[in-house]
């Protein structure tokens, strides 16, 4: 069996790889940016479009969004860890989210209007004999456009329009995790195009129900003209969020399964055992 995480000490511990391949009308990225688990290699073949990212999440320590870790290091998929799901002090939950922002610098070849995936893989392997308290039956994962932190980033003061201009993890944290979003997603429960869980549930006809779990997922969001930051030297930028929350339904789920033990997600000592195994970025 793999080494268990604490889905509240060390939580999400992915391997992020965004390569380039050009095959029918889908295409994949090449990332820039590096994690702890190595370079994920930068060569570019047929395409100069490249993708890349910064994490965040919320540093309860000090009361604010932040892009580093408890280390001071830069925040990143391969190091990010959730803060603790409380099922009693539900409010705190507000501050549980963690995104990534995803940069996408646009070539020829990527054309203004179109459709961005993010396919999110798990570990199929991972023995869960034992139990059923893995990463991939608690967490959603869903996408959205937000062109904002770009478009005036040296004006935020002077800037009329909400979240225009943001370069800040405070601000940044603030803006994206809002009060109305967070509360959309905590309650949304489909798998739709744009925000996803692992697990489908089917209800019986007896009153109970059955989960199924993919082996990955693609959650996808469209964009056109509008969504781009054009900058001054005639190159582009598309902005997308990936926003992993805890799944209320899948929350749920978990504590009904163990109504009859002393566990409890808001409880250090439960443990999941992370499957989280590559992320892929694509346009169509």
């Amino acid at each position: 069996m793999k080494t268990k995480n604490s889905v509240l000490n060390s939580f999400l511990v992915m391997l992020v790889s965004f390569s380039l391949l050009i095959t029918s009308s889908v295409a994949w990225f090449v990332s820039n940016k590096k994690t702890a688990s190595g370079d994920l290699g930068l060569g570019l073949e047929k395409d100069d479009t490249t993708a890349t990212y910064v994490a965040y999440m919320y540093d309860l320590d000090a009361e604010a969004g932040t892009d580093k870790t408890s280390k001071n290091e830069d925040l990143s998929i391969s190091n990010l860890v959730l803060n603790r799901y409380d099922n009693i002090f539900k409010t705190k939950n507000k501050y549980t989210p963690a995104f990534a922002q995803i940069r996408i610098k646009g070539s020829e070849s990527m054309l203004e209007q179109g459709t961005v995936h993010i396919t999110i893989y798990r570990d199929t392997e991972v023995d869960i004999s034992d139990n059923d308290t893995i990463t991939s039956n608690i967490v959603r994962f869903s996408a959205f456009l937000d062109q904002s932190a770009l478009s005036n980033p040296d004006k935020l003061e002077d800037s009329e329009k909400p979240g225009s201009g943001i370069d800040d993890p405070v601000k940044l944290y603030d803006y994206i995790n809002s009060e109305e979003r967070f509360a959309a997603i905590e309650e949304y429960k489909e798998n739709s195009s744009w925000s996803k869980s692992f697990v489908t549930i089917v209800d019986n006809a007896n009153g109970t129900h059955t989960h199924s779990v993919a082996d990955s997922i693609t959650i996808s969001v469209d964009y056109t003209r509008d969504n781009w930051v054009f900058h001054d030297d005639g190159s582009r930028t598309l902005v997308v969020y990936l926003y992993i929350t805890y799944d209320a339904e899948l929350i749920k789920c978990y504590k009904d399964n163990h109504a009859d033990s002393d566990l409890s997600l808001n409880d250090p000592g439960v443990e999941f055992v992370n499957d989280f195994e590559l992320i892929k970025i694509s346009y169509s």
